[in-house]
């Protein structure tokens, strides 16, 4: 997620989850503005804007939030091939042959995934 940059907005409801469940604190994960400026390609200031706000990035936010679960809970390079749920779990099957049933499934697999292109059968990305 390093690729991802810096400079996010974060809003105040993205702060205050992670502090009331004990996974970071605001301050660790970012920081105050109070004004924008802005370059050009060559990378030279050409304006400034006034900004009061909080600031992350993707990476700082990945790993926040990544640490607060166990690695047993990620499935990483893993492809996703199906999956169905019952009254109170999700049940998902992986190319590998590994299943698993669960609570909660977060798919993060990207656009053309399995998962994103099965769950909201009339978005197409």
């Amino acid at each position: 997620m390093e690729d991802r940059g810096a400079g996010l907005v974060v809003h105040e409801e993205m702060l205050t989850h992670p502090e009331e469940h004990g996974i970071a604190v605001t301050q660790e994960v970012s920081v105050s503005i109070r004004q924008r400026g802005y370059l050009r390609r060559e990378g030279h200031p050409f304006a400034l804007s006034w900004a009061q706000q909080r600031m992350t990035s993707w990476g700082v936010l990945y790993g926040q939030r990544r640490k607060a679960f166990p690695d047993s809970n990620y499935y990483q390079g893993e492809e996703l091939i199906s999956l169905d749920q019952s009254r109170d779990r999700v049940h998902a099957k992986f190319k590998s042959g590994k299943t698993i049933d669960a609570d909660l499934l977060v798919c993060a697999d990207g656009a053309f995934s399995h998962a994103t292109t099965t769950l909201p059968p009339n978005v197409r990305p």
